[in-house]
């Protein structure tokens, strides 16, 4: 699940509000009852969520990934403060719009009305899937430019030290009961040398 926060204005600053009136708009009633209690949100619950931070509109307006620090209510408001996750890149609207089918969000209206949603979507895995940031280029091996992506596959990345073999089998066994296939980057990365001779 995630948080969708949508506002007129920019998200420069940290801080935000939203009236109480526009929590849960365009959001199941099943997943707004986990977060609401007499009426009001429950907004520690909802700070545990990552958060997708929109401005109105589907073009090039940008909107940025990241996590509520501090919430409260207060005069019918929720104000909350927050940090924009820098390791992701910022994305344009035009990126949610085009996978807002993807993110539940099937209404275009919903990209013109501020408000704050609640999605019962993996926003990470959509990310994975979307969007393809640059990425440094390995020296000591290759990786072809379009490889193949495994959705149902885990790379465990360790010291290769057998004090690690029960890390490691732990991992596999904990992803293999999520539905998900499990081995270690060694096994997955095969980096052949090239075929030099070497004097001494």
């Amino acid at each position: 699940m995630f948080n969708l926060i949508m506002r007129w204005f920019d998200w420069a600053d940290g801080v935000g509000s939203m009236p109480v009136g526009r929590m849960f708009e365009y959001t199941e009633d099943h997943v707004a009852e986990q977060f609401r209690q007499e009426r009001l949100p429950l907004v520690d619950r909802l700070s545990r969520l990552p958060c997708l931070f929109m401005g109105e509109g589907t073009g090039d307006e940008v909107c940025h990934i990241g996590t509520i620090t501090r919430a409260r209510v207060a005069n019918g408001e929720v104000h909350f403060d927050f940090v924009l996750d820098r390791e992701v890149p910022p994305l344009t609207n035009a990126t949610i719009f085009a996978g807002r089918r993807q993110l539940d969000m099937p209404h275009d209206f919903e990209f013109s009305r501020n408000h704050w949603a609640v999605k019962d979507v993996d926003l990470y895995r959509f990310l994975m899937r979307n969007v393809r940031p640059g990425r440094q280029r390995p020296s000591v091996f290759q990786l072809p430019d379009h490889e193949n992506i495994e959705p149902q596959l885990a790379s465990a990345m360790m010291p290769f030290d057998a004090a690690f073999t029960p890390v490691y089998e732990s991992i596999r066994q904990a992803t293999e009961a999520a539905g998900l296939r499990c081995r270690r980057a060694d096994d997955i990365w095969e980096n052949r040398p090239s075929s030099r001779t070497w004097y001494r």
